[in-house]
């Protein structure tokens, strides 16, 4: 992979304590306060095409701009120029949010924790959880309707068992999963081995399988797994239904350990896992190992130990996703050799950052190394 010049690359796993850190865009607005840094994480190489019938050069990248204490800034929070050699990039050769070009999907699998000591929190977590999940599928569902590209999600459960959902859902049937019992115990890592599995195969399937396309897990849970090395599998799968009807099946999974959790996640060729761990009974064990699941899927631990501030925690996730950007231009020009400038700039604080590589234009494009 190239390495453009430029301010931050992609990061393994970071452990972000909510509560402790700022989450909006902090400084003054344009004409005044302190600059803050801005850091443009590209997710890949910069493409770039030939467009043989327009004779137009076609350079797209993809990015997620963030602040320098690593939190992400939506669109509306930056504004995004382009520069060829040394040039601002005319209006008309910049392509819209909407153009082909820029298209990228996203499937998105939720794998929340519904054990019984969901419930026993103050106030009881398990109904804001599935609040914040619906909100936050409702989110990448909102910011897709605008862009090229398709946004698919899934969703599996765990206590004793495992669950998943089947057939269509809406996300306002994500509330209507029935409360646990509350003895029901944490199978955690099988839980996150079936979804990395299943995952895999979508991929192997065609599902959100294009260069610049994502898969995205998110984790949930507020304690250590409990029940994962127990062979349950003879449970063959069954169907329920929930309160407003949405079919899921259930069933049990062979004993799994955390290292076969991770080897799922790792076999997956495009995969980031987001961990959000919650609760005042967390370990410091238990957060290694969560950290691990987060690391090895080149995702983020997202930390808060007050289980009342569960939407704050799908907040930030849900941002992590929907201000992913996928920015490009169809430039008409002379076959050479070129220096892009992607910059971006603060619209609601004062900040800039900046990555910068080069191609080639024309019949013979390509991203020189």
């Amino acid at each position: 992979m190239v390495r453009p010049s430029s301010s931050h690359l992609t990061l393994p796993a970071l452990v972000v304590w909510l509560g402790l850190a700022c989450l909006t865009a902090c400084g003054g607005g344009g004409g005044g306060g302190s600059s803050v840094g801005i850091d443009v994480e590209l997710t890949g190489d910069p493409t770039i095409s030939y467009d043989a019938v327009n004779g137009r050069t076609v350079v797209v990248t993809q990015f997620t701009a963030r602040r320098s204490d690593h939190i992400p800034l939506s669109p509306e929070e930056v504004a995004v120029s382009m520069e060829v050699d040394g040039g601002a990039v005319d209006n008309e050769s910049i392509l819209q949010a909407s153009a082909q070009e820029l298209a990228s999907s996203l499937y998105y699998h939720l794998v929340l924790d519904a054990s019984g000591s969901m419930l026993q929190h103050d106030p009881p977590a398990f109904a804001p959880m599935k609040e914040a999940a619906q909100k936050s599928v409702q989110a990448g569902i909102d910011q897709w309707q605008s862009r090229a590209g398709t946004f698919t999600w899934d969703l599996t459960w765990f206590n004793d068992l495992l669950y998943h959902r089947q057939g269509s859902w809406d996300p306002e049937d994500i509330p209507s999963i029935a409360d646990p019992a509350p003895t029901a115990a944490t199978k955690l890592y099988a839980a996150v081995e079936f979804a990395a599995e299943a995952m895999a195969t979508a991929y192997a399937e065609g599902k959100a399988a294009g260069p610049r396309d994502r898969h995205v897990m998110v984790v949930l849970s507020d304690g250590a797994d409990n029940l994962s090395d127990f062979d349950n599998s003879s449970q063959q799968p069954t169907l329920g239904t929930t309160s407003k009807g949405a079919s899921f099946e259930k069933f049990g999974w062979p004993p799994t350990f955390l290292n076969d959790a991770v080897t799922a996640i790792t076999s997956h060729p495009n995969l980031t896992v987001h961990v959000l761990a919650m609760g005042s009974v967390l370990k410091e064990a238990d957060l290694v190992n969560l950290q691990t699941l987060a690391t090895e899927g080149n995702g983020q631990l997202l930390v808060n130990p007050k289980a009342s501030e569960v939407d704050r925690l799908f907040s930030q996730v849900t941002k992590e996703v929907t201000t992913l950007q996928t920015q490009g231009a169809a430039i008409p020009q002379q076959s050479g050799d070129h220096q892009f400038t992607l910059r971006v700039n603060g619209a609601t604080f004062r900040g800039t950052g900046t990555t910068v590589f080069r191609y080639r234009a024309g019949p013979d494009a390509q991203l020189l190394r």
